[in-house]
């Protein structure tokens, strides 16, 4: 493809100058430049110099503003920002395609002799992303590395092709022509060639990579795991799409290196078999044998486990519960199995181990604590948090210990808000309910049954569950929708996990003549078009150490692949487009908690505006200001354009819909699901707004992804 044939040409206003005025330019789109003249005629005068011109190499694009009829479009390279504006909206998106297409064909022209060399399974291997400027055999980013949190200057990373290996030199480099004309080696030698650079270069091996993590709250930020110990390196590219980029030739050279098995883990849907694991331990050693509670016949993929009150004195050799309690664990479980994180607050412990076959296809792993014990500050009572992605699939689990006594109902539920407001995972300012598409909640919840302890105890012995469960406070707070709202629970036909007499088998204790009770709980949560098959949930009740026993669960469920077999050449760009949006009951958060406020509901002042928010959007474009409306219809819809084109990609992810307020306070946040977007028609969906557990309204309305035809934009 010659990509001078789609040049685009016409008046834009474009802002700048000393009083930041908007001036009336004509505009220019050729290769991968926008130039700018003064006069239409200096176009083509050969002589003429532009006024200046946009380089759009790895630019983000977006729109500006679509208020007071202004079609802004805003262009962002690694310096600075661009403003121009057109006279209308579909002249708008006829400049924004265009810059795509200059922006990334230009990529495709000058990498297609090379391309056309290669074998058709390497091809089939090419991550479905947009590709790389070339220099002969080298593929060139700009970088900056972080080194306890301070950006270093700018590096080159250059990937050699032919060998696979990567170099980093010092400085940036000079790449505004096909060929390089300047680069800086680390020992600050200046060559003619990159060529002759390199062999300067600090270099790596692909292969001794262990896996990359994309930053989520910042778009251009990868993290670099060189081998399981955890030596890392931080990098910040000059854009999102520099780092996919970047992303997509790391993974064609090591796909290059895999076997059969490790293909197929990335060509090939997985289905994971997961075990939860919670027990409130009591300040008690456990028992040396866990094989009655936790599994180690290697049938699992991933454990997740949490204990409450692990507080226990350690083993000789150990220093702490902590250590003690992980080195049980492990040696458990086995060397197939790795420790990927693990979390402590106080007695509140979590630790998520992985099958040893998928530790390199784990990414973006954080760990965070919130307690919620005297004050909001003691973690005595709290949780721990660990997220991470397989692929490019996200979970989180949650392993709580939540306020004791039956009474304390409403401080339950404050320690679930608490606790949804406090684990700071994924995406700023958004709940960990509204974000992963797998997310389990477990542990001591410590929500009983409200019997008199003679009755609940013989309701137990005459293993009546049902019955039990008929007071049970959990699920009528769930019923009411004041707690855990959206999660699932399977169905429970076994004994109360709580409370036995310790060294007793199943004797309800009669210390305290506290109800035998459901305390210990497995729930999930997944966004829309997710799902997880239950096979198992279960009290285990030999374990005597305790008055708890140690509840379990396993679930299975499938994760997409990794890559696919997409053309990237005709998914070079695309566009999601949402309709009107139309929202309902919109309400704030401080309407749900103090009743005077409910009172004042029918008059409360509500402005609400929308921001668009996912890990592969370009921008988080926001819809227009909706003044004193709990119903406010967006009109004024930006297009948003996704630096991730591959249909099997968006269609196994979401756009989260933020509703903040006109100060930019965010009121709630509603998930919505891609999938069958990418068909023929526009979908329908219907999000629920909530924030820390509340349900703060809905929206509706259609969303459609499309890959526009080059033909059917006018050049």
């Amino acid at each position: 493809m010659n990509i001078n044939e789609f040049t685009r040409e016409g008046f834009l206003k474009k802002r700048g100058g000393s009083y930041k005025s908007w001036k009336k330019r004509w505009c220019s789109l050729h290769e991968n430049k926008l130039f700018y003249y003064e006069k239409q005629e200096h176009s083509n005068m050969k002589n003429h110099i532009p006024k200046g011109f946009i380089y759009l190499e790895d630019c983000s694009i977006s729109v500006k503003s679509l208020e007071k009829n202004q079609f802004e479009i805003c262009v962002r390279d690694k310096k600075r920002k661009y403003l121009v504006e057109a006279n209308s909206n579909d002249e708008m998106m006829e400049w924004i395609l265009g810059i795509f297409i200059h922006r990334d064909q230009y990529y495709f022209a000058q990498i297609g002799a090379m391309n056309s060399n290669q074998d058709e399974d390497y091809r089939r291997n090419s991550y479905n992303l947009p590709q790389i400027f070339n220099i002969e055999q080298f593929v060139t980013f700009e970088v900056q590395k972080i080194e306890k949190t301070k950006k270093k200057p700018f590096r080159c990373f250059v990937i050699n092709k032919e060998d696979g290996t990567i170099g980093i030199g010092k400085g940036n480099m000079k790449k505004r022509s096909k060929t390089v004309t300047k680069a800086i080696t680390k020992s600050g030698n200046t060559f003619g060639s990159l060529q002759d650079a390199f062999q300067f270069y600090q270099k790596f091996n692909p292969e001794n990579l262990i896996r990359f993590e994309r930053a989520v709250s910042d778009k251009t930020k990868i993290r670099l795991m060189w081998d399981v110990k955890g030596h890392f390196n931080d990098y910040i590219f000059t854009s999102g799409v520099s780092r996919e980029r970047f992303i997509n030739e790391i993974t064609q050279i090591k796909v290059q290196c895999l076997g059969k098995k490790e293909l197929a883990l990335l060509y090939e849907p997985i289905k994971i078999k997961l075990f939860i694991g919670t027990w409130n331990i009591g300040s008690a050693a456990p028992p040396d044998d866990l094989s009655d509670w936790i599994p180690n016949n290697q049938d699992i993929d991933i454990f997740a486990i949490a204990t409450q009150e692990c507080d226990y004195s350690p083993r000789q050799g150990y220093s702490n519960t902590q250590d003690d309690w992980t080195v049980t664990l492990s040696m458990h479980l086995g060397t197939k199995y790795t420790l990927i994180a693990k979390q402590s607050l106080m007695g509140i412990k979590l630790h998520v181990f992985i099958k040893e076959i998928y530790i390199k296809h784990v990414h973006c792993i954080q760990t965070e604590t919130k307690a919620t014990g005297v004050a909001g500050v003691v973690g005595n009572k709290g949780a721990c948090g660990v997220a991470f992605q397989l692929h490019d699939s996200s979970f989180c689990f949650v392993g709580s210990h939540l306020a004791a006594r039956e009474e304390r109902i409403a401080i339950r539920a404050e320690n679930y808000r608490d606790i949804i407001g406090g684990l700071h995972f994924g995406i700023p300012g958004v709940d960990i309910t509204e974000q992963f598409q797998y997310l389990f909640w477990f542990g001591d919840l410590n929500y009983r049954c409200e019997y008199p302890f003679d009755v609940g105890v013989e309701l137990g012995m005459k293993k009546d569950y049902q019955k039990l469960l008929e007071k049970d406070q959990l699920k009528r707070e769930m019923s009411q929708g004041k707690v855990f709202q959206g999660f699932s629970e399977g169905k429970i036909d076994f004994p109360p996990s709580y409370r036995y007499t310790r060294g007793e088998v199943n004797i309800f204790s009669d210390q305290k003549r506290r109800a035998p009770s459901y305390c210990d709980r497995i729930l999930w949560r997944c966004l829309p078009n997710f799902d997880v098959e239950q096979l198992s949930y279960q009290p285990h009740l030999s374990f005597t150490t305790s008055d708890h026993k140690p509840v379990s669960s396993t679930f299975t469920l499938e994760i997409p692949p990794l890559l696919t077999h997409d053309s990237i050449d005709k998914n070079a760009f695309c566009v999601i487009n949402f309709s009107v949006l139309f929202g309902k009951n919109f309400r704030t958060l401080k309407s749900c908690l103090d009743e005077k406020e409910k009172q004042k509901q029918k008059s409360i002042r509500i402005d609400s505006q929308i921001t668009f928010e996912a890990s592969f959007l370009d921008s988080n474009p926001t819809t227009e200001l909706v003044l004193n409306n709990p119903n406010p219809i967006f009109n004024k819809i930006p297009a948003l354009f996704p630096f991730i084109t591959s249909k099997n990609y968006l269609e196994n992810h979401h756009i989260i819909l933020i509703v903040k307020d006109k100060r930019g306070q965010i009121i709630g946040q509603a998930p919505v699901s891609l999938k069958g977007s990418c068909d023929k028609n526009p979908i329908q969906f219907l999000a629920i707004i909530r924030k820390k557990g509340f349900l703060l309204g809905e929206i509706s309305g259609s969303v459609h992804i499309t890959w526009p035809s080059l033909n059917l934009i006018r050049f």
